[in-house]
């Protein structure tokens, strides 16, 4: 389900730093192209699939960790 954009822009930066889903923190617009250029810059390659609600790795029918192709970049957000 897409966020609640009642409120306009004003009650978007109200809401920065916040939880937007699960996974995903809301950021000021400025900073989204930083945010890309570093997670595009990393190293790509076979990483864990994690599942985004526990952080937990997700595993396959022989229960084993599933990897796939991706980039080898964890944001970490912190609230302050």
């Amino acid at each position: 389900m897409p966020p609640d954009l009642s409120g306009g822009e004003a009650a978007g930066e109200a809401m920065l730093g916040k939880r937007a889903s699960s996974g995903c923190v809301r950021v000021h617009k400025s900073q989204i192209q930083t945010i890309h250029r570093a997670v595009t810059a990393a190293d790509r390659g076979i990483v864990p699939v994690l599942d985004t609600r526990t952080g937990k790795p997700k595993y396959d029918q022989n229960g084993k960790i599933r990897y796939e192709s991706g980039y080898k970049t964890i944001v970490i957000v912190e609230e302050y």
